[in-house]
């Protein structure tokens, strides 16, 4: 089986679509008005990321309040399913984010979660696992959404949530705070959840080992494809130092180079602009919270040397490493 899928394989199971429609049919939104022109019919076993972002840009026009997302992510948390079952009877969010992780081919949110930390703090950053595009800030309102929910049900709605969006302030503002709080950056180089370092294994409100047993019980852990954009950033991830060639990564993902382009290229973006992303975002979080040297820096992302180490984080934000520091 190939380790990655397409913007237009039909990998995806239907359940976050259903979710979009069900929400939007509750705002006055008939499905069959909804689902119009983006080939997914009622009952369709799987669909494919690019009939679900069609799907998701049909219904922010239809509905431009500017909250689908976030009702859609509540939406899959309090639903019965044993993801969402798992989530909520989880004995601490350790164990929830991996539940998460371990069984996310049953949700498929086209966003994954990438962790990491400080003396203090967590932070878990949102990454495409596909390209995105225009439908960006709704799936980052879905998966905020569904986090922010579990985090105010189980940790008694302890609020010291930090976040942090790439997407200019919004319209519908007053909805991003009701939903995520006040502490709010916009314009930021990346999307991001911040949350004290002390709630990792804080236990949840609602654990439950009998019903979290359960849940794992009646799902499957697969090894699942992963978005082309998430299999080659994690890739990127491995070979920091030394990145690999355009053909090396071709011949892994069962592609030649040009049809390995090609595919970049449908998800807006290619293969040096990955690998880019991958360095840029590293050595963001290293200048923020690690508080690293720039010769140490330079190292860790593969430079020769610290000038083109700065040279490259220059054309990346467009500022030097220690206005971020």
């Amino acid at each position: 089986m190939r380790p990655w899928f397409g913007s237009d394989d039909k990998q995806l199971p239907a359940l976050q679509a259903k979710a979009i429609v069900t929400v939007a049919e509750r705002r006055g939104v008939a499905p069959e008005r909804l689902l119009r022109g983006t080939g997914i019919f009622e009952g369709d076993p799987l669909i494919s990321p690019a009939q679900l972002v069609c799907l998701a840009c049909q219904a922010q026009k239809l509905l431009p309040q500017g909250e689908l997302g976030f009702l859609v992510g509540h939406h899959l948390l309090r639903q019965d399913h044993p993801l969402a079952n798992l989530l909520r009877a989880a004995p601490d969010l350790r164990r929830a984010l991996m539940g998460l992780a371990r069984y996310r081919s049953q949700w498929q949110l086209l966003q994954y979660l990438r962790l990491e930390a400080s003396h203090d703090r967590l932070y878990l950053y949102l990454q495409d696992a596909v390209g995105l595009g225009e439908a960006r800030a709704f799936f980052c309102q879905v998966t905020l959404g569904l986090l922010s929910a579990l985090l105010r049900l189980q940790l008694n709605g302890r609020q010291a949530l930090e976040i942090s969006l790439s997407q200019k302030t919004p319209k519908g503002l007053h909805h991003y705070q009701a939903h995520l709080g006040l502490a709010l950056t916009f314009g930021a180089e990346q999307d991001c959840l911040s949350l004290p370092r002390s709630w990792w294994q804080a236990g949840f409100a609602e654990a439950d080992a009998t019903a979290f047993a359960d849940a794992k019980a009646a799902m499957v852990a697969e090894l699942a494809p992963l978005g082309l954009l998430e299999w080659l950033a994690r890739l990127q991830h491995r070979h920091l130092t030394a990145q690999l060639g355009l053909e090396q990564v071709a011949t892994l993902a069962g592609l030649s180079p040009a049809s390995l382009k090609r595919q970049l290229k449908a998800q807006g973006t290619s293969y040096g602009q990955c690998g880019d992303q991958v360095k840029k975002l590293r050595a963001l979080h290293w200048l923020c919270y690690g508080q690293l040297p720039n010769e140490v820096l330079a190292q860790r992302l593969g430079y020769s040397d610290v000038h083109n180490f700065r040279r490259s984080f220059k054309r990346w934000t467009g500022a030097v490493p220690s206005v971020f520091r």
